[in-house]
């Protein structure tokens, strides 16, 4: 990917990150997962792990979009300094 093309990736995934629609609803489901990883019994491992799994997907997304966001501060400090 060109520098152009990774910095507009990086200003989206901020923009996203800085929607409160989109950080309401992330932390919304979070909730509930860890909700219902904590209200699950110990016979009802199924329903946990999935919980769990849902959990780490939405934490990975949020994560990608914070690295793309890091590579486009990254690519302006670079920028900057030449």
């Amino acid at each position: 990917m060109t520098n152009e093309e990774l910095l507009q990736r990086g200003n989206a995934a901020q923009q996203l990150l800085d929607n409160d629609a989109f950080r309401q609803v992330t932390k919304e489901l979070l909730d509930y997962y860890i909700s219902a990883i904590l209200g699950s019994t110990p016979a009802d491992k199924e329903n946990r792990e999935n919980a769990y799994f849902c959990s780490r997907a939405l934490q990975d997304l949020i994560s990608v979009l914070n690295q793309w966001s890091a590579v486009k501060d990254q690519i302006i400090s670079n920028t900057e300094e030449d």
